[in-house]
């Protein structure tokens, strides 16, 4: 075993020159895993830095790794990025029965941050209201409404809600997304989409 010692040689300072001490990495992560050949560190926005010499002597070199990368991408979890979310719904209908599929999730299939949320409430014409689905969002990497690989069917988990429907009757599907200044950022805007039969 061996002592810890500092590794930031070419990583950003935090707020220089006020601050020169601290710096502004959120997570790390290998290539990997066990005996990795990289190692990948980041923070806010398009701070990006990967490592490829120095890992066996514990003096990684890092650079900066940030090709392609925007400002919108905020760092939330091990290498896991999320941008602005949009609602995208689908309903099929059989008789009187609709299926409603609905994914909420941004370009990468990542879901909103945590604390945004998702309703989908049922007015029938002259009845009262039933809400269908009301999820607060975790933090997590993976959650329902998304498809992370398109190319992988096992990560396709859409939410998935019927309804029997009459004439007059609606439905209304609402995504708020949880908004700070400060990182974690924001998931986009609110969005509402109502069906009328």
């Amino acid at each position: 075993a061996g002592d810890w010692s500092e590794a930031n040689t070419n990583l950003p300072e935090y707020d220089p020159p006020d601050d020169t001490t601290l710096f502004a990495q959120h997570v790390m992560a290998p290539n990997i895993a066990g005996n990795p050949t990289a190692l990948y560190i980041g923070g806010e926005g398009i701070n990006l830095y990967k490592a490829t010499s120095g890992l066996g002597t514990g003096a990684p070199a890092w650079q900066q790794s940030k090709s392609g990368l925007t400002n919108l991408i905020m760092a939330r979890m091990p290498i896991l990025f999320s941008g602005e979310c949009s609602m995208s719904i689908t309903q099929t209908r059989v008789g009187d029965t609709v299926t409603f599929t609905v994914y909420i999730e941004d370009v990468n299939g990542n879901p909103p941050i945590a604390g945004s949320t998702f309703t989908a409430v049922y007015t029938p014409e002259g009845g009262s209201s039933v809400t269908l689905l009301d999820m607060t969002y975790p933090d997590c990497y993976t959650y329902t409404g998304t498809w992370r690989d398109p190319l992988d069917s096992t990560t396709n988990n859409p939410y998935v809600t019927s309804v029997t429907v009459s004439t007059g009757d609606k439905v209304v599907f609402t995504f708020t997304p949880r908004c700070e200044e400060e990182a974690p950022g924001c998931s986009g805007s609110t969005q509402e989409v109502t069906y009328t039969y």
